[in-house]
């Protein structure tokens, strides 16, 4: 069956059931005042009702005007911010109209790894935002409460990758090479995050400014100023991050990473005033301050340096400290780091959780070859062989040296 007649199927009650026992019991606050766990639970009361109600729209159209009111949340994009461009509008929206769009972006998403470009690596299955920062390493808003619009904003992006790769097939753009394969990048999309590449030249820079203004008539979107203003656009070295993590480390690798010791001092000294049980602090270091290095640890693997001091932070907060002291350790943190079956407290060694981050990146690449992230990797560092094969003194970057130690 092709994709349009699947997707053209009629919607069944079976989907509408997977949809709510697969949304969270207790997610954000709505309107309606009922959280899908109400559904959940009562299911043999409503069930009938709401796939009637469900089926009705998704199989013969209509509006959803009464349960399309939402609350809109504002989250700070900065520290301090001052104006309204300083926060991301999130959308609450109701679990009934949850369940409508999240059964038509069940389905849409099964086929989005086959109409959605190696390019974007945002909200399709088998890639991850990490896949970027391994290539890369230098009038109504969007309901971004709503299951689907990830799902359609994607789909509107891939028209934007159409008209850069037709650019670059006519010769009016010159991609980014890869090694000395055959294998270029024209554009590199994290959801709206973009990276376009081309020629320092006046002709490839209006051509990129004339895409842009393209689609941004056909879709409505806005694009940022900034990128309008790409003709001017000066050299700088001053490019520091991008998706999160640093864009360029060099031999000051201890540099690059030091804003993560910042991150989680700044976290434990706000707690520190705090009167925190044994079990909360627990929590915070599991759920919070373990979290806050997850993200760069699946990326690179951190100086021996940055680990010791992320681990005495750990130690300072789980223990006590005051501002000029600590207080008395009493068992050895390599013990408390084991896990509970074994006397410990499940923390976990920081060394070893990030080795484990970056062999499941690795295991990523293994499986899965012809993903763009991998076809760059074994172009440039690896052509003759695997991620497995490859040696050091091959240029290989940091997060690959990671992957060969972990």
């Amino acid at each position: 069956m092709d994709m349009k007649a699947w997707l053209l199927n009629p919607f069944t009650r079976e989907e509408i059931n997977a949809t709510v026992f697969h949304m969270n019991p207790l997610g954000s606050p709505s309107p309606d005042g009922f959280p899908a766990q109400f559904y959940q639970k009562h299911w043999e009361v409503v069930g009938d009702q709401v796939c009637s109600y469900a089926l009705k729209f998704l199989n013969h159209g209509g509006l959803l005007n009464d349960v399309n009111d939402t609350y809109i949340s504002l989250i700070p994009k900065v520290k301090s911010p001052t104006k309204v461009a300083d926060y991301r509008p999130i959308s609450l929206c109701n679990v009934l109209y949850k369940i409508v769009s999240k059964t038509i972006a069940n389905r849409l998403k099964k086929i989005l790894p086959q109409i959605i470009a190696p390019n974007q690596s945002a909200f399709v299955p088998e890639r991850l935002i990490t896949d970027n920062t391994m290539i890369f390493v230098p009038s109504r808003g969007l309901r971004q409460g709503d299951p689907l619009s990830p799902y359609l904003f994607i789909l509107c992006a891939k028209a934007l990758t159409s008209l850069l790769n037709q650019a670059e097939a006519c010769g009016n753009l010159t991609p980014a090479p890869i090694g000395r394969g055959p294998i270029t990048v024209n554009h590199l999309f994290f959801a709206d995050d973009s990276l376009l590449f081309c020629r320092a030249k006046h002709e490839e820079i209006k051509c990129v400014l004339n895409i842009l203004d393209l689609y941004e008539k056909g879709s409505g979107q806005i694009t940022q100023q900034q990128i309008l203003l790409l003709a001017g656009v000066q050299s700088t070295s001053s490019f520091q991050r991008y998706l999160g993590l640093p864009a360029l480390v060099g031999k000051k690798k201890i540099a690059s990473f030091h804003s993560l010791i910042d991150r989680t001092w700044t976290r434990v000294s706000n707690w520190r005033t705090k009167f925190l049980s044994a079990a909360g602090k627990e929590i915070l270091l599991k759920a919070v301050l373990q979290a806050i290095l997850t993200y760069a640890m699946g990326m690179f693997l951190l100086p021996v340096s940055i680990t010791r001091k992320l681990n005495q932070i750990l130690r300072k907060f789980w223990w006590g400290f005051n501002e000029d002291s600590s207080k008395i350790q009493w068992v050895k943190w390599k013990q408390l780091s084991g896990s509970k079956e074994m006397g410990g407290l499940g923390f976990g060694d920081l060394r070893c959780f990030n080795l484990a981050l970056l062999s499941k990146q690795g295991w990523r690449i293994l499986q899965n070859p012809t993903s763009l992230v991998a076809q760059v990797l074994k172009q440039k560092y690896f052509n003759k062989g695997d991620l497995l094969e490859a040696k050091f003194g091959q240029g290989l970057p940091l997060h690959g040296e990671a992957f060969m130690l972990a």
